[in-house]
């Protein structure tokens, strides 16, 4: 059954010392995803932005 409904996702990038800091706010959590896998696909995701920005 796909998921339906709206979820909104903001995302900021600002200078941080050595780095960037990213923070990522997301509105409307569509029904069905929990809170905790919800927070496991943003860990990954970051985790694979992170090791390609390593990369290069």
């Amino acid at each position: 059954m796909p998921m339906q409904g709206e979820m909104t996702i903001r995302i900021s990038l600002t200078d941080a010392n050595g780095g960037t800091d990213v923070v990522a706010i997301r509105d409307g959590l569509l029904a069905g995803v929990s809170t905790e896998d919800n927070e496991a696909g943003w860990r990954e995701s970051l985790d694979r932005l992170a090791a390609l920005v390593e990369e290069n």
